[in-house]
């Protein structure tokens, strides 16, 4: 067959077929007809491909949106409810209140469950929401002593919503979208912070409680949780009513990763413990001003060697500078001691303190 196109006349049809100049002598003739026939079946299997798909995804939304609209089943509810428990036995929680209407840990769960998308949430998620839920229903309007008529959180924005917690007001999450910052100060809360916030306590790393009217005494265990809080970097409590009469509590050596902590403006009593001290060993942020502490300020605070600031003033402590001795202050920025009974001279080392600026 020569290489240009050429018209051949079948015999036994008078159709018309056309060869490629370039078809090998080998190549089927196809007449324009097959192509048709070939390109309706392919058009076939193209669309009814397509139609399956439809069906498929509109089949899926349709059991989704089924499943999204039903109420979450008593079975579920139950196993929801053992799982929160325990979690909360497994952190030494008393996990009957759970079962007690009217607490604010089985109204944080009837929360919980009566959204249909917990099915959703994987058992981290439903700790995290239970637990801050429990924050919330435990200081929103709870009334006490210095509190008799509480008003309420100033703002709520996000939360006890179906919003994804990450974006309630105060909150901030790391990139696994765990809770890794409360910030709630200024904001009205009242009663006590509750102890299931132990539930997040392997991801929490900043609480900021500043200048509400939290109401917590340490006779009566209020601040026991605290024992499994060390993970926590930074604790901002300062202008609450927090009673001790032992000084600050012994329960806040276990945040041996804490680095910042603020405790003036409440209702410490009592000396310190110089064990407390010997733990914070990241402390550069002591503030403890203005509380009613006696004794003798801890040797242990001269070994904070990243300590920047240290605040204590308007105490009834008895301290001796003789802690700056130990040469390892040398971070030390400002330091406040003034309204307690300073005794002894003041030490030349003072003058080794070359970044200290505030006294």
């Amino acid at each position: 067959v020569p290489l240009f196109s050429v018209v051949v006349f079948a015999a036994a049809s008078p159709q018309v077929t056309y060869v490629s100049k370039m078809m090998n002598p080998a190549d089927e003739i196809v007449s324009p007809d097959m192509y048709d026939g070939r390109r309706r079946r392919r058009n076939y299997l193209i669309g009814g491909a397509a139609a399956v798909v439809v069906l498929i995804i509109v089949i899926s939304v349709s059991v989704s949106l089924s499943r999204r609209s039903s109420s979450i089943s008593s079975n579920e509810i139950e196993d929801i409810r053992a799982m929160i428990k325990n979690a909360m036995d497994k952190e030494g929680l008393d996990a009957s209140v759970l079962d007690q209407s009217g607490t604010y840990q089985s109204t944080s769960f009837d929360w919980l469950v009566g959204n249909v998308e917990i099915r959703d949430y994987d058992r981290s998620q439903i700790l995290q929401r239970f637990s801050l839920g429990a924050i919330y229903y435990s200081t929103n309007r709870i009334a006490s002593i210095y509190s008799p008529n509480p008003q309420g959180w100033l703002n709520a924005q996000g939360w006890m919503t179906n919003e994804h917690e990450c974006g309630w007001q105060g909150i901030s999450c790391n990139e696994g979208l765990k809770v890794n910052g409360i910030d709630l100060g200024e904001n009205g809360l009242t009663g006590k912070v509750p102890p299931e916030l132990v539930l997040i306590r392997e991801h929490l790393e900043y609480l900021d409680l500043t200048t509400n009217e939290l109401f917590m005494k340490e006779s009566d265990g209020d601040f026991e949780f605290f024992e499994k809080m060390s993970d926590l970097q930074t604790l901002l409590m300062d202008d609450n009513y927090l009673e001790s009469d032992d000084g600050i509590p012994k329960n806040f050596a276990a945040m041996v990763n804490i680095e910042k902590i603020r405790l003036s403006y409440n209702l410490f009593a009592g000396q310190l413990d110089n064990y407390l001290f010997t733990q914070w060993t990241k402390l550069t942020h002591l503030e403890m001003e203005s509380n009613f502490l006696t004794g003798t300020l801890p040797e242990a605070v001269g070994e904070l060697t990243d300590l920047v600031y240290l605040y204590v003033r308007r105490n009834s402590l008895e301290i001796n500078l003789d802690f700056i001795k130990t040469g390892k202050l040398n971070n030390l920025f400002a330091m406040w001691l003034d309204s307690n009974k300073l005794t002894g001279s003041i030490p030349t080392e003072i003058g080794q303190l070359t970044f200290l600026a505030s006294l």
